[in-house]
């Protein structure tokens, strides 16, 4: 049911765009054991000459078979070798971080 507006928006109209590219939005993976696992690609539109990410979503890679996926796809497992081989790079990097911020003050 839609409620009344006490002041109406109004949008110009905008010219229609095409975005050849998407941009990935979020990731997430999840796996319960070693052998199951799940991952999510959620994506925006996105124009790779011009930089303007789209605020729409454009597609959604989804699949409950990730570790079979990375058994079977070159990519797929270099992909989530890269993910856990950069945990403790990036663990490492947060701390210093936090340091250098710490020793800022």
């Amino acid at each position: 049911m839609a409620i009344p507006a006490s002041n109406p928006t109004e949008q110009a109209a905008v010219e229609a765009r095409v975005y050849p590219d998407l941009w990935i939005k979020s990731i997430v993976i999840r796996t319960a054991n070693a052998q199951q696992g799940y991952i999510k690609i959620e994506t925006l539109a996105y124009d790779g000459a011009t930089q303007e990410i789209s605020n729409s979503r454009a597609e959604s890679i989804t699949t409950d078979k990730l570790l079979e996926a990375a058994a079977q796809v070159p990519e797929v497992a270099a992909a989530y070798s890269s993910i856990l081989a950069a945990v403790a790079p990036l663990r490492q990097w947060i701390a210093d971080d936090a340091a250098a911020a710490d020793a800022a003050e």
